[in-house]
């Protein structure tokens, strides 16, 4: 077989841990970036959850995270701001924890063995953490916690395409993880239906004005309280649809509130 030569630098490559350091995550989590050209919309990073330790409680501004694990067992600790409620998750080899914007969470191994994680990220994760707000309990934000980083965040690392980072595949299309938002029981796998949309996000050149038609014109719960750049709207069948103005999208994603026309575009 030939190999490829076209294509975007780093497409046809398998991708890998970056050549740097690990680093250490500000819930004590040791985490290994993995580089992956030309994504620029979500980040990859290998972890390790190591047993006879209870990890820090955080919670991410404007990040959604999918913390899947690859070999072990976890333990989850979530809040969420809007129920009040406090769940515990365990989670095997081959299934998944997914946590929202604003959603606390804290990690621990569920056994006497290290635990290897994969943590997707979308936007991606800034190596400066200026994304994540560490706890002392479970919690929701304040006002001033929820807002966005101002600086948008530093990408772990960077190429002419953009952060470097993997998209993510599940290997296995017949197994999908169920989590019951009101028992808290444990995640499972089963063969069924996709059953919701984990989360979408909207890039609007005029933020009001998405609020208003999808408030006043389609009548849906909206939330634009936490920022003058974001909105989130409450729809059935999607965990999370957001609302980012261009300049906040393009600070979150790139780090520069004047990239708007690096910004894909109807």
């Amino acid at each position: 077989m030939k190999e490829s030569t076209g294509g975007p630098p780093g497409a046809n490559k398998p991708s890998a841990r970056s050549a740097g350091p690990p680093v250490t995550a500000p819930d004590g989590i040791v985490v290994y970036p993995i580089d992956l050209s030309p994504c620029a919309n979500l980040a990859l990073a290998e972890g390790d959850i190591q047993p006879g330790h209870t990890y820090g409680i955080h919670a991410h501004r404007t990040l959604e995270q999918v913390t899947y694990v690859l070999s072990g067992r976890i333990r989850a600790i979530t809040h969420d701001p809007q129920s009040g409620q406090t769940h515990e998750i365990q989670a095997a080899a081959g299934e998944s924890v997914i946590t929202l914007p604003g959603h606390s969470l804290q990690f621990a191994a569920a056994g006497d063995t290290p635990a290897r994680v994969l943590f997707i990220t979308s936007p991606p994760y800034p190596a400066d953490h200026s994304n994540t707000v560490t706890l002392d309990t479970h919690r929701p934000l304040t006002e001033a916690e929820r807002a966005p980083p101002q600086n948008g965040g530093i990408p772990f690392a960077t190429s002419s395409a953009g952060p470097l980072i993997s998209p993510c595949r599940e290997r296995n299309a017949d197994r999908f993880v169920q989590s019951s938002p009101t028992s808290g029981d444990h995640l499972r796998k089963t063969p069924e239906m996709i059953r919701h949309l984990a989360g979408i996000a909207e890039i609007v050149d005029d933020l009001e004005a998405a609020v208003s038609f999808y408030r006043d014109h389609l009548g849906l719960e909206v939330d634009d309280s936490a920022s003058a750049d974001y909105a989130s709207v409450k729809i059935p069948g999607v965990i999370h649809f957001g609302i980012w103005s261009r300049e906040a999208a393009a600070e979150a994603t790139l780090g520069d509130r004047g990239a708007v026309d690096r910004l894909p575009s109807a």
